[in-house]
């Protein structure tokens, strides 16, 4: 089954780790994923495309970068008044901490985690 995969990334997250995101990005197409990058470029614009997207382009939202990156996504679902708020949520961790990573249990393996 194809899955629509949008994946809110922030460019300036994880510069270190960029190899570890373009093997993620390879195991979710492997797996058949159809994957869109949205890139942010300024504090809060996760939250702002999260709010204003539509519900209907995408079967999972994962948000890329560090723990503030995943906690604007947050917010912007949860200001939504429809359905999208009951979208998978997903996480590539890229972050300097990533303590919400590390406090869920994620696997730190890019198929793994795909």
């Amino acid at each position: 089954m194809v899955r629509r995969v949008l994946i809110i990334h922030n460019p300036t997250a994880g510069r270190r780790r960029r190899r570890f995101f373009l093997n993620v990005l390879a195991a979710l197409e492997h797996l058949y994923c159809v994957v869109t990058l949205q890139a942010t470029s300024r504090r809060s614009s996760a939250e702002a495309f999260m709010h204003d997207m539509d519900a209907n382009d995408s079967d999972i939202v994962v948000a890329t970068g560090g723990d503030s990156t995943v906690g604007e996504a947050v917010n912007g679902l949860l200001r939504r008044d429809d359905t999208i708020g009951m979208l998978p949520l997903g996480l590539i961790p890229l972050g300097t901490a990533n303590v919400l990573a590390l406090e869920l249990g994620l696997p730190m393996r890019p198929k793994s985690l795909a």
